[in-house]
């Protein structure tokens, strides 16, 4: 009797703990992804009192299986060492590693609430489209001339409540490939209409984006996810991809032609017939297949290079995609942004060799890029978040950093039967090589979730062997 109402009284705390943690991540989400440290200020306050209880309640009741992850706790102290060595600025130094405090909590709790034992498992799918929903059709609506305020559209293209293309583009590619892969593996047959709902919308969004690099390494790993899957998994994959691009060009072409009701009517009426084409497709494929699995991902690299060289050559699909979808072209061609991230990356690691080991604190590239540019350029970002650590941190912090990354991805590994399941998280790791989207609190938010729920406690984060006498 103990026991249960033990256990009862751990779910309980664990449902308070679940709500808050949902009611923050969707909360991170409209104040601009918590890009700035001002809009972050609530969230430290709640995290950190949440945080302070959890740290009674283990202590308290000896859930001794988490206190390994009390480990991440060296993080924010990186981030405080700089302050005993003349940081860039000792105020936003201060920010820095409150901020990485609030986000390694965020991070523990996320693993206490949503691990692969936990009831609140099951509700990850809900909250990672529900994410996806609540950026799509805000954007929709915004660009269908509904909601008015704010600047959401950049140049162009969209850039949602993260107010910036290529995050708001890698977040909606990642949901695309979590529900992709999702669909696959689920036997619920609600939840695999639900995944495969959003799909087209997900890409539309996507390609409203008009991120490069986002649209480049998504087709990688769309490879990579081909290429880990069977035979059958991989035609299942193949068909859902491809009905669903067809699915969401058909939005692109629409959206300037329909007005506002016939465009949510349509949304709606081709993402349930998408769903349900996809559905009466399966139930037709063979049930044994027999043609070797490379040949799929080989033929997605032949297809994916020639588009590359007609591309760039001006050729059938430069056209189809200049007069069809009205791109602007010059922004998928032109290689003044890929020059840009070369100086920045040259002039990143002239900051670093000032401060080598323990580096300069947060937000030292801003506060001393103008001077060592190689240029006249204005950006407040490195463009790359792995260096963007190396220059706050140094070697210490960056080492430090990467080795927790490390065990956590290593433990979901282990956790899980197929490597396929990491890909959204991939995704958004590889393509924050070439932009700040770490710089974004939601989007540390966003991946937390991602890999807590993957994690299988009874696998162990630090593997310590024992001497036998």
């Amino acid at each position: 009797m103990e026991k249960y109402l033990r256990f009862k009284g751990s779910e309980f705390v664990r449902g308070i703990y679940f709500f808050l943690l949902t009611a923050i991540l969707l909360g991170g989400l409209v104040q601009q992804g918590l890009y700035f440290d001002e809009n972050f200020y609530p969230y430290h306050i709640i995290l950190h009192l949440l945080f302070i209880i959890f740290l009674i309640r283990i202590w308290l009741y000896k859930e001794n299986v988490f206190k390994p992850y009390l480990i991440f706790m060296l993080i924010p102290i990186t981030y405080a060492l700089p302050l005993f060595f003349e940081p860039a600025s000792a105020y936003l130094a201060i920010q820095g590693v409150i901020r990485a405090s609030s986000t390694v909590a965020f991070f523990i709790m996320a693993v206490y609430v949503f691990h692969k034992d936990s009831l609140y498992h099951r509700y990850v799918p809900y909250m990672m489209h529900g994410i996806g929903l609540i950026l799509s059709l805000h954007m929709l609506l915004f660009d269908l001339g509904i909601l008015t305020e704010g600047h959401y559209i950049m140049m162009g293209r969209y850039a949602g409540l993260v107010e910036y293309a290529n995050t708001f583009g890698v977040l909606l590619a990642a949901l695309f490939f979590y529900g992709l892969i999702q669909f696959e593996r689920t036997q619920n047959k609600w939840l695999m209409t639900f995944h495969l709902s959003v799909l087209p919308m997900y890409l539309f969004m996507v390609f409203k984006s008009q991120s490069r690099g986002v649209l480049l390494l998504s087709s990688l790993i769309f490879i990579v996810v081909i290429g880990l899957s069977k035979t059958k998994q991989q035609l299942k994959l193949l068909l859902v991809s491809s009905l669903a691009l067809v699915t969401a060009l058909m939005l692109y072409l629409a959206i300037e032609q329909v007005n506002v009701f016939r465009m949510i009517v349509l949304v709606a009426c081709l993402s349930l017939l998408f769903s349900r084409a996809i559905c009466e497709c399966l139930d037709r494929l063979p049930k044994e297949i027999t043609f070797n699995r490379l040949v799929i991902p080989l033929g997605m690299v032949t297809l994916i290079g020639f588009s590359l060289v007609n591309i760039l050559n001006e050729g059938l699909l430069y056209d189809i995609l200049l007069g069809w979808f009205e791109l602007d072209m010059s922004k998928l061609t032109q290689t003044r942004t890929f020059t840009e991230r070369l100086a920045f990356l040259t002039d990143g690691f002239y900051i670093f060799g000032d401060a080598p080991f323990i580096g300069h604190g947060a937000r030292a590239w801003a506060l001393m890029y103008q001077s060592v540019r190689s240029y006249d350029y204005q950006s407040l970002e490195v463009h790359n978040g792995y260096l963007d650590i190396l220059i706050e941190t140094g070697i210490i912090g960056f080492s430090v950093i990467m080795l927790l990354i490390g065990l956590i991805l290593r433990q979901v590994y282990r956790s899980t039967d197929t490597y396929i399941t990491l890909m959204p998280v991939f995704l958004i790791m590889g393509h924050s090589f070439m932009d700040f989207n770490l710089s974004f609190g939601y989007v540390w938010f966003f991946l937390i979730i991602m890999t807590a729920n993957q994690i299988d406690l009874t696998v162990n984060l630090i593997t310590i062997k024992r001497k036998t006498e």
